[in-house]
């Protein structure tokens, strides 16, 4: 019944209820924007791959061939031990002319670590890792389309890859871009013989968790192999601090405290803002709400309950805020699209990065919709219910003057 009310006294007041909802949606759609953007870098999305996966870093230099077989070796917390490191090759396909892109070279495991089949063809194999071994490339589905004209026989034909020529060996299905924004993948050929215990090239280091292992523990084995590896080589690992942390974590940047606390205050602020539109549509309101003194003392006289009188209003503003709720997360998930059309322009985002709409957004804009309904309607509720219902005010009620009805005061 209050939502009916509530309903019926907006439509009384369309200039009013316009404007309020205007406003929150303004806000609503700025806040829910601010907040998916803001919580892509401080939580970045779970992985669209069939599992999660997690990720391995050294906190002050980059690991390099021989701490990856050493792990692959020491650990059992983690299966499917890979890494891999990104390169720019001119890609030479006749008669297109050259075109520089980037390349991942990327052990075997990161396709079992991501779990997704090839469309075609198959992905690279631990045999293709070894020295020695032929050239082969594994392509991407956009790139098949639009570099190969999405030719059903590309499989075994030959590309040139900086000057050295491989065999397309795969197709990996729309979407798959593993492990950031790849569209083109060689093997990564992990032979420590050939480095210095920190020689070689610099590389990003991956894993997978099985069931029942957490990061928890995946950490503390971690920690020992990095004990053991700064006690063998103090000279090159006595500054080596190694960390279990999830995948997509890494890449936000987030490492640095005053980042994060930088984002957190950004989303503090937003929603502020968000209370101070609400404050100055519950002014309006509540010029509103005190035009109705008179009804207001009528429910009294006829029993009504100050929190009854509150939860009319409430109701009242949360219509309000409701409906400003609605169009702008409806705003929000169109501005969204459009931001991420536009960076797309520039350059491939991570493959896990959607900018879309999450339960934890909707979540956040609920609060503020109850939160915003409170300051419009519950508030300036309460202070006339206050004023009407005190201890010692007095309220008069004039009813027009007929037969059967004359001035009364009522006095509480």
């Amino acid at each position: 019944m209050n939502l009916r009310l509530a309903v019926r006294m907006l439509i009384r007041h369309p200039a009013l209820s316009a404007i309020a909802v205007f406003g929150i949606t303004v806000e609503i759609a700025i806040a829910a924007t601010m907040f998916t953007l803001v919580g892509e870098q401080l939580s970045p999305s779970d992985l669209p791959l069939p599992e999660g996966s997690s990720r391995f870093s050294s906190g002050t230099r980059p690991l390099v061939p021989r701490d990856v077989v050493a792990w692959r070796e020491q650990l059992s917390t983690v299966r499917h031990l890979g890494a891999f490191r990104t390169v720019t090759r001119n890609l030479i396909v006749p008669p297109a002319a050259p075109e520089p892109i980037e390349i991942a070279e990327m052990s075997a495991a990161g396709f079992d670590v991501a779990g997704v089949a090839p469309v075609m063809g198959r992905v690279i194999r631990p045999e293709d890792e070894r020295p020695g071994a032929a050239p082969v490339v594994v392509i991407g589905h956009a790139a098949w389309r639009s570099r190969f004209g999405a030719n059903p026989n590309v499989l075994d034909t030959t590309i040139q890859l900086g000057d050295t020529h491989h065999t397309v060996v795969g197709v990996m299905p729309e979407g798959f871009a593993f492990p950031i924004n790849h569209a083109y993948w060689t093997p990564l050929r992990l032979d420590s013989s050939s480095h210095a215990i920190a020689g070689g090239p610099p590389l990003t280091v991956f894993g997978r968790l099985p069931g029942g292992a957490t990061l928890q523990s995946a950490q503390a084995e971690l920690t020992m192999v990095g004990e053991r590896a700064r006690t063998a080589s103090p000279e090159t690992h006595q500054h080596l601090r190694l960390r279990v942390v999830p995948y997509a974590s890494q890449f936000s940047e987030m490492d640095q405290p005053g980042n994060r606390l930088a984002l957190q205050l950004a989303r503090f602020f937003i929603s502020v803002l968000l209370i101070g539109i609400s404050i100055n549509v519950a002014v309006l309101v509540y010029a509103r709400t005190a035009a109705r003194q008179a009804e207001i003392a009528v429910r009294t006289a006829l029993g009504a309950s100050r929190g009854r009188i509150i939860a009319q209003m409430f109701a009242e503003g949360l219509v309000l805020a409701g409906l400003g709720a609605l169009a702008g997360v409806t705003l929000a998930a169109v501005a969204l699209a459009q931001i991420r059309e536009a960076l797309l322009l520039s350059e491939p985002l991570p493959f896990w990065i959607r900018f879309t709409i999450s339960g934890q957004t909707m979540t956040y804009v609920v609060a503020l919709t109850v939160a915003a309904a409170g300051v419009i309607g519950a508030l300036p509720a309460a202070r006339c219910a206050t004023t009407t219902r005190g201890g010692r005010s007095i309220t008069t009620i004039s009813m027009p003057s007929t037969p059967w009805a004359t001035s009364t005061r009522r006095t509480t």
